[in-house]
């Protein structure tokens, strides 16, 4: 149940999701406060709003950029946010995935194991290579995505099946 822009469930009231620019007024608010008062870090995210951690990181990132009130109040918004709150990007993928339907063709044949394949895909990509028990993995999920399954079509009045099992 809504009352007004509140939510409130099972007697608990709790604030909406900040929309991106209510959040970067938090985050500058957070920012500032942050470079402008000596008051723990706890009590700067109560006060603004912004979780702990992330004052405890534009704090830091303030003190190795010896960035000042004056320098972060004359950027704007989104330059501040990159500089000092944003977290790391996500690591790129370096390994070099192998091509599963190539490799599940391989393994029907007689003699091939998931042991060989693998040293030949580890052939093939050197270093860039996933490891035995991640290639394992990939082939068993490609798999199962793969399912084989048999469709028949019957026109009708061609023939009639019965099945006697029950």
């Amino acid at each position: 149940m809504t009352n007004g822009a509140v939510w409130v469930t099972s007697g608990m009231t709790s604030a909406p999701k900040p929309t991106r620019d209510e959040y970067l007024n938090r985050l500058r608010l957070a920012v500032e406060t942050s470079l402008t008062s000596s008051a723990p870090s706890r009590h700067v995210s109560a006060r603004t709003g912004v979780s702990h951690a992330i004052v405890c990181r534009i704090r830091k990132r303030a003190a190795e950029a010896s960035l000042d009130w004056a320098t972060v109040h004359a950027m704007p918004t989104l330059s501040m946010y990159e500089l000092l709150a944003r977290t790391p990007g996500v690591r790129q993928r370096k390994k070099q995935y192998p091509d599963l339907d190539y490799f599940v063709r391989q393994l029907t044949q007689p003699g091939m194991t998931k042991e060989w394949a693998h040293a030949q895909y580890k052939l093939e990509m050197g270093d860039q290579a996933v490891g035995l028990s991640r290639f394992c993995q990939l082939l068993r999920n490609h798999r199962r995505a793969q399912q084989a399954t048999m469709t028949q079509t019957y026109e009708p009045g061609y023939r009639l099946e019965i099945d006697f099992s029950g």
